[in-house]
């Protein structure tokens, strides 16, 4: 389904204002039609349902008093958006502007833009869904990038929706069970009911406004206010967008922090997925980025090559130990940092004797050259931690 918000977040409609009709800006486009001076009886054999409908008025210049009856047609079930350019009408006149709000259909005023072009770019839009493929790759580009500019991050987000307030935060969500990671399916059904749920229950446009966009395995949520709530209330809102969806059952769900500038979106972008990362680690189903604690630190840097060689040289020596004694050293130290460093506890998971746990973490602390003890069980948590990040966001 493509929506009015999602065709005008192309740059073609930079310059394009609206006076009417914001509610309507979840509304599903299906077509687009020309508006000259169409007479009632005739909408329905000129227009399909849920046109974009482009129209230059030259004819209510003449006359003006016939302008609302058929604005009424014309808005009854064909028009989803109608833009006006402004040759004949800098402004709309206050009864069609009423009209608009009642029917939740929206109305912009544009000047330059040629009609052709418009027409190019929705039916473009419809037939592909370019407008989402577009906005999903420049998202996908400024969570894998190292240092986005603050400029790309403020078009990227307005390339989502020029709509966006300038308070918000970032849900990322991502399968919680591996069946729905494989078939794919799930991810899909779900942002299309978040956009159906803006459609049709996130009216109030004064006062926020959101968007769903579907990634790779993943879809993202941009929750947006327009005035200057507290964090706490936008945190609020956003969790019950979540409660309204039923999202906690089946995905896991990373909140960033609130963000005030639209050229800040990257790190919104990127709290948001990290947070997810963590919460699929635990198992937890909604994680804010400012509860990360170590995590906030360890995800954005395991990636980084050294880091990578370091693990990853750390770990095939466990594993090459373990392969030729039958060790389960490797066990052993994923149980001792989930056990929170207590050998009895470890032991009681593993069903062995204490002694035998401290003559594997002996071992263990020998093999990845941990000679202070003091230092031996952060230097095993980071390994473990890595382990379980990395094994996440091999599905990223």
């Amino acid at each position: 389904m493509i929506t009015v918000q999602d065709i005008m977040a192309d740059p073609l409609f930079k310059g394009f204002r609206i006076v009417a009709g914001h509610k309507g800006l979840y509304n599903e486009v299906l077509g687009t039609g020309i508006f000259d001076w169409e007479e009632p009886e005739d909408m329905a054999r000129t227009f399909s349902r849920r046109e974009f409908i482009i129209t230059t008025l030259s004819e209510a210049k003449y006359r003006p008093d016939d302008l609302l009856r058929r604005f009424k047609a014309l808005l009854e079930n064909h028009a989803s958006v109608v833009c006006i350019k402004t040759l004949f009408y800098k402004s709309v006149p206050k009864e069609i502007i009423r009209l608009a709000n009642e029917k939740h259909v929206p109305i912009f005023l544009f000047e330059d833009t040629y009609t052709d072009d418009i027409i190019f770019v929705v039916r473009n839009a419809l037939q592909e869904d370019v407008v989402r493929d577009v906005a999903a790759e420049k998202i996908e580009e400024l969570l894998w990038s190292e240092e986005p500019s603050r400029e790309d991050s403020a078009k990227a987000m307005n390339r989502v929706s020029p709509f966006l307030y300038e308070h918000y935060l970032c849900m990322y969500a991502t399968p919680r069970y591996h069946k729905d990671q494989r078939i794919g399916t799930l991810v899909v059904e779900q942002c299309e009911q978040a956009r159906e749920y803006f459609q049709t229950q996130c009216s109030n446009f004064e006062n926020s406004f959101s968007a769903a966009i579907k990634l790779r395995d993943s879809f993202l949520i941009i929750f947006s206010m327009k005035a200057e709530a507290g964090d706490q209330s936008v945190f609020q809102c956003a969790e019950k967008i979540l409660s309204a969806l039923a999202m906690r059952k089946k995905l896991f769900i990373g909140f960033s922090d609130v963000h005030h500038k639209h050229n800040e979106f990257s790190f919104a972008l990127k709290e948001s997925m990290y947070a997810n990362i963590s919460a699929s680690v635990d198992r937890e189903a909604v994680l804010r980025y400012c509860d990360l604690g170590m995590d906030s630190l360890l995800i954005p840097i395991c990636n980084h090559s050294w880091i990578r060689t370091v693990y990853e040289g750390e770990v095939d020596k466990l594993n090459k130990y373990d392969r030729k004694h039958n060790a389960r050293l490797f066990e052993t130290l994923m149980t001792y940092a989930e056990s929170e460093g207590s050998i009895s506890l470890t032991a009681a998971k593993m069903l062995q004797h204490e002694n035998t746990i401290r003559h594997r973490l002996e071992r263990i602390r020998s093999i990845i050259g941990t000679d202070k003890p003091e230092d031996a069980y952060v230097h095993m948590y980071l390994l473990a931690r890595l382990y379980k990040i990395l094994q996440v966001m091999i599905n990223l």
